[in-house]
């Protein structure tokens, strides 16, 4: 389904990186070329913040030896169809908003799950923790991580009367654009889902057609929504990241010394970006309660109730969207960073990947991996690509072939996995 414009232009935003520029990157005897598309119309907002941090950091990573011809405002087409072209090379990237990233890479919508994380500091300790395990999961989906940004804690918007509390959701008919979480998010919470087509999507509010929704403020600004959105209830339902991406064929067309430096400042420049994004979004939310629009408020009680509600969302995912030990993964950082205790009960392919890093463990040889994963392919264990690297997917294949079979679980190819397996 195409996504709504006015939305995009919230969480595109960053795609103005790919803007032509008078620099250095744009010269014309730059070696290297990419073809990236956007639904985010030419010039949308927050133009300052890519010119100030992330251009000068891709120029800085490829000495100015690289051009990037820009399709704006959805003229290649809807994220769908980025992905597509993707594929056989007609373009090399694309950005994309919430949805459009779990379309990119299904896994990634374990982050989108309701109430899963209550504050931006939690959000970024789960970055930093698992951006190993994210790249991997990029990387067996073809692609390249080239930015993970922020949408924004998205919130609730009603026409008609305020949403606070479990019983307030009942019967609001709520426009559904997000994908198979949000629909079960609506379901489980007693709301009507009701897919309306992109084109449709003001008039079909002016008209009544649905009651609320879950988006962005910046959306409500940036589509002067305001006039009809009257309640906004900011309870952080749902985090939405946004990404850009390229295939790993034309990320590994750049020479390793491009792609080193760019990866090595890529943490800063994103959480640099990030923080002032976030700013520009509290601004967002504080114009619309100042054109008017009313600011609904959730009691703890009834919060925890809806948080108790929703639960049931988080595993009825797993295994579909997302591997259930991804989630654990997520949760078990997410208790590391509140201070809980308790901790990891089993090593995480994140720990796993830092401990390979460090030179903890060997180098292993991929065309053992590769028999390892055909294996556990054929007995159901292992769904992604036979590829010979050591990823997420074969990670986690690995430990459930592991505590079926009651061995050591450590998700590693190690002498008790290679004889049960009875790889050689």
């Amino acid at each position: 389904m195409k996504r709504f414009l006015g939305l995009l232009a919230l969480s595109s935003a960053i795609l103005l990186l790919l803007a032509p520029s008078h620099s250095a990157l744009a010269k014309e005897t730059a070696q290297y070329r990419w073809k990236m598309a956007t639904l985010a119309p030419d010039g949308v907002g927050w133009a300052k913040h890519i010119k100030s941090v992330v251009l000068p950091a891709i120029k800085e990573a490829t000495n100015g030896n690289m051009v990037i011809k820009t399709y704006w405002g959805g003229v290649m087409g809807d994220e769908e169809d980025y992905i597509k072209k993707m594929r056989i090379g007609q373009i090399q990237g694309a950005g994309f908003a919430g949805q459009g990233t779990v379309l990119v890479c299904p896994e990634m919508a374990v982050l989108t799950l309701p109430f899963l994380f209550e504050n931006y500091a939690e959000v970024d300790y789960i970055k930093k923790m698992m951006s190993p395990t994210f790249d991997g999961l990029m990387r067996q989906n073809g692609y390249f991580m080239l930015f993970l940004a922020d949408q924004d804690f998205d919130q609730v918007l009603s026409t008609k009367k305020p949403i606070a509390r479990l019983e307030d959701f009942k019967g609001v008919r709520f426009v559904e654009w997000y994908g198979a979480i949000e629909v079960d998010l609506l379901q489980t919470l007693g709301a009507q889902p009701i897919q309306v087509s992109v084109p449709e999507i003001s008039a079909s509010l002016r008209q009544g057609t649905f009651d609320a929704a879950i988006g962005p403020s910046l959306w409500v600004v940036g589509a002067q929504l305001h006039t009809s959105i009257h309640y906004i209830n900011p309870m952080k339902i749902r985090y939405s990241p946004s990404l850009i991406a390229v295939t790993m064929d034309a990320w590994q067309s750049l020479p390793e010394e491009y792609r080193k430096k760019y990866f090595n400042m890529r943490d800063r420049v994103m959480n640099e970006y990030c923080a002032r994004v976030r700013e520009d979004n509290a601004k967002g939310l504080e114009a619309l309660y100042s054109y008017g629009v009313k600011k609904v408020q959730t009691s703890p009680a009834d919060l925890a109730a809806l948080k108790k509600k929703t639960r049931a969302v988080w595993t009825h995912m797993a295994g579909d969207l997302y591997p259930k030990e991804l989630l654990d993964e997520v949760l078990a950082y997410l208790e590391e960073f509140r201070g809980h205790g308790g901790g990891k009960t089993k090593a995480t392919w994140s720990g796993a990947t830092r401990a390979e890093e460090k030179g903890v463990t060997g180098r292993l040889d991929a065309g053992q991996v590769r028999k390892v994963q055909e294996r556990l392919k054929a007995l159901g264990y292992y769904k992604a690509k036979v590829d010979g690297l050591m990823g997420p997917g074969t990670f986690w294949a690995i430990q459930r072939y592991q505590t079926d079979k009651g061995l050591p679980v450590t998700g590693s190819v190690d002498s008790a996995l290679l004889q049960s397996l009875g790889v050689h």
